[in-house]
C-alpha cells in the first residue's frame, strides 16, 4: 500500500496508481510522510513551472524516511465547476493556481487555496463554484469540465518523491538527494562542495538554495545527483563532501523514473 495526499482525484492519487492499486488517502503532505514509516507514501517534491514543494522539502529535512523512489507526472489542469457571469471564485492547490497564474489573471477569476487540487473540487461542487483540477478529478466527483489544458505551460510536470523505511539496492541508474549546510559563509565555500562532484565525475541533476530558518541569510543547500551512495564513486565523494560541510543528510539513493 502506498500512502498519498488526498482525497481521491488528486494529482498525488494518480502519481500513487502507477505505482500501487492499493493506495490510501490522507489529510496532509504530513500524515503522509508519519505513515511512511511504516509502509510507504508519495509526495509532491517539485514542478516544472512553480519550483520545488517547500512543505515537502522542510518535512525531508525533519523526518527519518528515506526517498526511495521517484514518479514524473505531466500535468494537465482542467477549470471545472458550473459556468455562470457571476461565478468568479476559484478553488485548488497553490501550486496548482501558480501553474495557470495567467490565466487566472486574463479572466478575472479569484483564486482560492486549498489543501489539495481534489478538495477543491469537492469545495467547489458543494458551492456550485469553479476549481482547477484534473480529468481524473472530473470523473471521480462527477463536476462539468469547462476548460481543459489551462496550464500557463504546455509542458507542465510534477515530480513526485516515494517515500519509504529502507532504501533500494543499486539499479545502476540511479540517483542521490541530499541536504547540506556549508562550514561558514566566506567565498569558495559553496564552490568547493561543488568540486568534489565536479572531481569524480558525477553529474548533478539539481540544485537549490533553502533558507535554515533560523538566521537571516543562512542557507541549505538541495542537491540530487546521478549514482548510488553505495556506487564506490558517489561513496567516497559524499566522504569529502561531509568533510567540507557542517551538516550533511543523505536523504536516499532511489532509481531513476523511467516512466
Amino acid at each position: 500500500m502506498i500512502y498519498y495526499l488526498g482525497p481521491e482525484g488528486s494529482y498525488s492519487h494518480e502519481a500513487a496508481l502507477l505505482l500501487d492499486e492499493d493506495a490510501i488517502a490522507v489529510k496532509s503532505i504530513k500524515e503522509v510522510f508519519q505513515n511512511s514509516r511504516n509502509g510507504r507514501g508519495i509526495v509532491p517534491w517539485e514542478n516544472s513551472i512553480e519550483g520545488s514543494v517547500g512543505e515537502t522539502l522542510d518535512l525531508l529535512l525533519e523526518s527519518e524516511v528515506h526517498v526511495v523512489g521517484e514518479v514524473n507526472l505531466q500535468i494537465s489542469h482542467c477549470l471545472l465547476g458550473y459556468e455562470n457571469e457571476t461565478n468568479r471564485i476559484v478553488y485548488s492547490h497553490p501550486q496548482a493556481i501558480g501553474q495557470c497564474r495567467e490565466y487566472l489573471e486574463r479572466n478575472n477569476l479569484e483564486p482560492i487555496p486549498v489543501s489539495s487540487t481534489a478538495y477543491g473540487v469537492l469545495e467547489a461542487k458543494k458551492k456550485r463554484a469553479l476549481a482547477i483540477g484534473s480529468l481524473q478529478a472530473a470523473k471521480v466527483y462527477g463536476i462539468p469540465i469547462l476548460e481543459k489544458g489551462i496550464q500557463d505551460r504546455r509542458d507542465n510536470s510534477t515530480r513526485f518523491a516515494v517515500l519509504g523505511s529502507e532504501g533500494p539496492e543499486p539499479t545502476g541508474r540511479d540517483k542521490t538527494s541530499i541536504i547540506f549546510s556549508t562550514l561558514n559563509d566566506k567565498p569558495g565555500v559553496l564552490y568547493r562542495v561543488l568540486a568534489i562532484f565536479a572531481d569524480y565525475g558525477i553529474n548533478l541533476t539539481r540544485i537549490e538554495s533553502r533558507p535554515t530558518k533560523r538566521y537571516l541569510g543562512e542557507y541549505l543547500f538541495h542537491i540530487d545527483c546521478d549514482g548510488h551512495r553505495k556506487d564506490s564513486v558517489v561513496s567516497a565523494a559524499l566522504s569529502k563532501v561531509k568533510e567540507q560541510t557542517s551538516f550533511l543528510k543523505i536523504l536516499g539513493s532511489y532509481p531513476k523514473w523511467q516512466g
